[in-house]
């Protein structure tokens, strides 16, 4: 085979975009009206492992889908992000909404929610949510 051949082949193939990710939002409904929406995105060979992507709150009107089209985009850019700088994660993405501030009680539901995903899933501070919040979220009822 010609080598200049082979050079060409990789050219042609390293121009394409990546295979569309697998994008799942679950809805959890919460107190006080609140709700969760929790995107995970996964690549192709990102099923093993474990997603991380930042807690928002998400206040106010949203443009064109809602919190569901949000956290979709979210998670998806997180997955780049993660597929980028090989961090061994897929992306996700905590989007709530249906209240205006984090208070203690939505913090131990939230913890909750991120139980249920037995350490597949791991969450930051994000747009309206503090360190402090992480620090009570980590800990709600014991600290």
């Amino acid at each position: 085979m010609n080598p200049g051949h082979e050079a060409n082949a990789a050219c042609a193939t390293a121009g394409r975009a990546p295979a569309a990710p697998d994008i799942r939002v679950s809805r959890f409904r919460g107190p006080a009206g609140s709700m969760l929406h929790v995107a995970l995105a996964r690549g192709a060979r990102d099923e093993s492992l474990p997603a991380n992507g930042g807690l928002r709150l998400a206040t106010g009107r949203f443009a064109g889908g809602g919190p569901c089209r949000l956290s979709r985009r979210l998670a998806a850019e997180m997955l780049l992000k993660h597929q980028l700088h090989r961090t061994g994660f897929s992306g996700a993405k905590l989007v709530l909404t249906g209240v205006r501030a984090v208070d203690d009680e939505l913090l131990a539901w939230t913890a909750a929610v991120l139980d249920q995903y037995a350490g597949t899933l791991y969450t930051g501070a994000d747009m309206g949510v503090t360190a402090h919040d992480m620090a009570r979220l980590a800990c709600p009822r014991t600290c």
